[in-house]
């Protein structure tokens, strides 16, 4: 593993276990001023063009506060750094630190929650939130090579949409623009460990990041939820091309898009005739929210919704406006007996 997840998920001390809050402190503000790079400057008649993230100094500072501290913020840093430094199976180690911040220090770690401000956890929040930046992480995670071949180079998951149409062609003309067939070459050259510890490297990302999300809501409550679909999508896409990349070499079964299936297994394909249909899709919509956006309310009113799907208009009436019932019996010219 590139980071000692085990090791930086302890606490420091009894007595303190989060340490010291070195937000102030040279190292701390060193790993954020490298990690914003520098912007592009106008010097008399020269323009000095901009320079990128500093992620290995990123990478050291982070190490250097979680020594000292055990602080989300620098947590998001180091993962974000080794994304970029070491590629997207090191991104795993990142994404399973934060989770074990959350699930073993959220009391204690930096920044605290602080009583006089009613346990107002907006800061961690916003510090978790940069994982699905699309600007950001989910940037770099696009652009970090899925596939390295020492003949035909390394490819992205950028490169792989670009290739084959899903994502537009750089508007430059004269940017080199990536071929399918140059990547499946890459693909089938390369390292069959590598490529294989890459795609597990996604899978456990892709758990990481649903085991993340649900641990905010439950933790800092629903108003705070992080909309991480931006990440777990990217992620998503990429174990899809790893897995057909793999299937090509005889490793596992390609992982085609998510078919349309209720929770009998049982496709859903045409119109809607039934209500057994009605119930089957009701089921799909639960199981989207619960694999894509487990923070959100929305399958709660779904599972209200299949009670209702057998109920006649009076039993429906009851359950949604008890208060309405008796106007209801009005309306219909029912005797009130």
């Amino acid at each position: 593993m590139s980071i000692d997840v085990e090791k930086l998920i302890q606490p420091l001390s009894e007595e303190s276990p989060a340490g010291e809050n070195l937000e102030y402190d040279n190292a701390f503000t060193t790993m954020e001023r490298e990690a914003e790079g520098k912007p592009e400057q106008q010097m008399g008649d020269s323009v000095v063009e901009a320079e990128g993230p500093n992620w290995k100094e990123v990478k050291t500072h982070a190490l250097d506060v979680l020594e000292r501290s055990r602080d989300i913020r620098a947590v998001v840093y180091l993962a974000r750094a080794v994304l970029a430094t070491e590629g997207v199976a090191a991104f795993a180690d990142g994404l399973a630190l934060v989770r074990g911040y959350l699930e073993n220090l959220w009391e204690p770690f930096h920044p605290q929650l602080d009583p006089d401000d009613e346990f107002d956890p907006t800061m961690r929040v916003n510090a978790l939130s940069a994982i699905a930046d699309a600007d950001a992480t989910v940037k770099e995670f696009r652009e970090a090579a899925l596939v390295t071949s020492q003949v035909m180079g390394k490819f992205s998951l950028r490169d792989v949409e670009i290739a084959n149409g899903t994502t537009p062609a750089p508007a430059d003309p004269e940017a080199e623009v990536p071929n399918m067939q140059a990547i499946d070459a890459a693909f089938l050259e390369a390292e069959l460990e590598g490529l294989q510890a890459t795609a597990d490297a996604v899978n456990t990302s892709i758990e990481h990041m649903g085991a993340i999300e649900a641990k905010v809501v439950e933790l800092a409550g629903v108003h705070y939820a992080i909309d991480f679909f931006p990440m777990t999508k990217e992620l998503k896409a990429a174990n899809v091309i790893l897995s057909e990349q793999l299937a090509r070499r005889g490793v596992g079964e390609a992982v085609e898009g998510e078919a349309a299936v209720g929770a009998d297994g049982n496709p859903i394909t045409g119109e809607v005739r039934t209500r057994e249909d009605v119930m089957r899709v009701l089921d799909k919509c639960c199981d989207y929210f619960a694999r894509n956006e487990p923070s959100s309310p929305v399958p709660l009113l779904l599972q209200r919704a299949k009670r209702l799907v057998s109920k006649n208009f009076m039993e429906i009436m009851a359950d949604l406006a008890p208060s309405g019932v008796a106007e209801a019996e009005v309306f219909r010219g029912l005797d009130s007996e």
